[in-house]
């Protein structure tokens, strides 16, 4: 996975985009540790359902995670989670 974050004004929170991908990643070696597929897909729906807020835009407003560039690496992650499931790479 090549895919690079590149920080923005207002975009996603820092903290909660990491704890996000880690869970992601948390999942995929789960997986790969014989998690059933039961049992992933409810802990995907879970992390998928897990906001990613936005840090507050404005005048002052801080740097975050490109929201485009977030929204694609994750897309990716639950990608490779789809494909670890189907093709029985548990």
């Amino acid at each position: 996975m090549a895919s690079i974050l590149r920080t923005e004004k207002g975009g996603y929170s820092k903290a909660d985009t990491f704890r996000k991908i880690t869970e992601y990643n948390m999942l995929l070696a789960e997986i790969k540790n014989g998690l059933s597929k039961d049992e992933a897909f409810d802990k995907m729906k879970e992390i998928k359902a897990k906001p990613l807020s936005r840090v507050k835009e404005g005048f002052f407003s801080q740097s975050g995670f490109s929201v485009e560039d977030t929204d694609n690496y994750i897309s990716e992650l639950e990608n490779q989670i789809i494909d670890a499931l189907s093709n029985g790479d548990m």
